[in-house]
């Protein structure tokens, strides 16, 4: 039987939150991983305000 594919196994996730805000900072590109149905996975990372604006997420 096929096992169901967990991101967790495939990423540390801890690590991966680590570099995507590294990445963030010095491409100046706003990133966020998310699943197969498009469900976030991790936080925003360089999500400027216009970003926040735009997307009705401003708080």
């Amino acid at each position: 039987m096929k096992e169901n594919l967990n991101l967790n196994k495939v990423l540390d996730l801890e690590k991966w939150i680590n570099l995507q805000e590294s990445l963030a900072i010095v491409t100046k590109i706003a990133m966020i991983v998310v699943d197969y149905k498009g469900n976030p996975v991790t936080k925003h990372s360089g999500c400027h305000r216009f970003c926040h604006h735009i997307s009705g997420d401003l708080r």
